[in-house]
């Protein structure tokens, strides 16, 4: 079980004593409360299809959001302090007034622009409840001036009603056992991507390289039906509109979905950049962007495959050394020193999660809000009814894992292409549409290029045709695919095929995933994501 943080500051939550932590507090006494209903010791009786009946047992293993709103969870002052982690006990603002770094003989003290995790010493519990005892005990001594300094100087706050002020609380929800920083946030939300991207195109400016010849390249570029209309090239964040934002703010300005969905582009346009160019100043901007490429390509092959710890440790390290090297300290804000923490999670929850479909579930709450005009009686009630009804709704719609389906919506196919089916696999009852579902997450469209798992090796076609067939245990899902033929590799991720204008039908769970794609004539340029190498027999 793991939460992810929604929590607006509004006046409202800051009249509450604790403020966001006394609302976590209590949303932790929903479902683990000794008095009340405990899922930890009596569990959830939850009744199956067939009948019988389970007993559920649930604790808290993550507590996941941006690196703000942890802070506010638990009191601690955080990037505004003077100690700029949550994690640490001794990492410190490098932009503090007070030199604590510079002071620190012992070379205890380090500021959050290291790149040398073997530094950091993290907090325990017992460090924890240790702060937070000195300032129940300072509370009642110290006067207002004196106790904010001493908050300062430990990096936390104290109020009463928050979680930290209750041990029973701060054991269920440990920050230094279940915090979690949401990797999305560190890189793309005015994050390490689009801080470094805004550098990047500060330095390429003076090779006549600007957002307007990034967005020329980028708009030969092709990405998965699902994508193409939300990232929008024509309204871009490269587009000559946004992109006079991004010069003036010195950092590149796009959201969180169009940076991930950039990023493997940028970086094939970068690699091709450094390869082409013979000046030194060039190619270090460009070895400093791919190492960051590689960090982000790292934690998202960890929600698919197994990925070493000390791999990506050792990746973002590299990175942050040799972004300092070249851009200096002072554009390294506590985000940067973030991505030091995210080995660690791998290592203790064999995954690193993200919040990019929980931020997105938030359009729900503000659909339904934002349509309300009579906010009397229990509006907060009725808001809470409508989106978990949504949400439930969705739920029980999902598919099983690795089914594949049709999507809607679904039509009878003409006579013509009926026939033609029944050649390739024979009579049936069929239906077409233009996107399926290949796994319980992921879905494809007509048109697009993937990447199929055939006899083990991973090949490219493009998708001509979805449909599927009536068996007598439900409906199995086709696809017709265009063969590709692999001419040579393209880059670090990328290779470039050939179309052969042959035909194959595969079975859509075949497919590996949709891919970003480039070529208008018989050469494709195919962007793998790091999750999908390519493999050739």
């Amino acid at each position: 079980m793991w939460f992810e943080v929604f929590f607006g500051r509004s006046t409202t939550v800051n009249k509450i004593p604790g403020q966001v932590s006394a609302v976590f507090r209590a949303i932790l006494d929903v479902f683990f409360n000794p008095v009340g209903h405990d899922f930890s010791r009596t569990g959830l009786l939850l009744g199956l299809p067939d009948g019988t009946f389970v007993q559920v047992f649930l604790k808290l293993s993550i507590v996941i959001a941006d690196e703000v709103a942890l802070h506010f969870m638990y009191m601690c002052k955080g990037a505004t302090g003077l100690k700029t982690c949550l994690l640490c006990q001794n990492v410190f603002n490098a932009n503090d007034v007070r030199g604590v770094v510079a002071a620190d003989s012992s070379g205890w003290a380090v500021a959050h622009t290291c790149h040398d995790s073997e530094k950091f010493v993290p907090h325990t519990t017992a460090t924890v409840i240790a702060i937070v005892r000195r300032l129940a005990a300072a509370k009642a001594t110290l006067g207002k001036g004196a106790f904010k300094e001493l908050e300062i100087r430990l990096g936390w706050k104290f109020a009463g009603g928050s979680l930290i002020e209750s041990t029973r609380h701060l054991q269920i929800a440990d920050p230094t056992e279940h915090a979690v920083y949401d990797w999305m946030h560190v890189f793309f939300v005015q994050g390490v991507f689009n801080i470094h991207m805004g550098l990047l195109a500060t330095a390429a400016h003076d090779f006549s390289i600007t957002y307007s010849t990034m967005e020329d390249y980028v708009s030969r570029w092709r990405w998965p039906v699902i994508l193409e209309s939300k990232i929008g090239m024509s309204n871009g964040p490269l587009s000559k509109k946004r992109a006079k934002t991004s010069w003036a703010a010195g950092i590149f300005k796009a959201t969180a979905s169009e940076g991930l969905s950039l990023l493997p582009v940028l970086a094939f346009f970068f690699e091709r950049v450094g390869a082409a160019t013979t000046s030194v100043d060039v190619k270090a901007h460009v070895d400093c962007f791919q190492q960051l490429c590689a960090v982000v390509n790292i934690i998202r092959s960890a929600a698919r495959a197994r990925v070493d710890p000390a791999s990506l440790r050792a990746a973002a390290e590299g990175y942050l050394k040799a972004f300092q090297d070249l851009y200096g300290t002072d554009p390294m804000v506590p985000k940067f020193h973030c991505i030091l923490h995210f080995h660690k999670f791998l290592e203790r929850f064999n995954l690193l999660p993200n919040c990019f479909t929980l931020e997105r579930k938030h359009k729900q709450p503000k659909r339904f809000a934002n349509e309300l005009r009579n906010t009397r009686g229990q509006w907060e009630t009725s808001i809470a009814r409508d989106v978990t009804s949504r949400h439930m709704s969705i739920l029980q719609a999902r598919p099983r894992q690795g089914m594949s389906e049709l999507l809607d919506p679904v039509c009878a196919p003409s006579a013509a292409l009926t026939a033609t089916l029944v050649d390739a696999v024979g009579e049936g009852a069929f239906r077409t549409s233009r996107s399926a579902r290949i796994n319980e997450w992921e879905r494809v469209g007509k048109g697009d290029v993937v990447v199929l798992n055939v006899n083990g090796f991973h090949v490219a076609g493009q998708i001509a045709l979805l449909f599927d067939v009536a068996e007598p245990d439900g409906r199995t899902t086709f696809c017709q695919v265009e063969c590709f033929d692999f001419v040579s590799p393209a880059g670090t991720h990328g290779a470039k095929y050939k179309r052969t204008g042959l035909h194959r039908m595969q079975f859509v769970r075949d497919i590996v995933c949709a891919v970003v794609w480039s070529g208008t004539g018989s050469i494709v340029t195919v962007l793998y994501p790091a999750h999908a190498p390519a493999t050739h027999d």
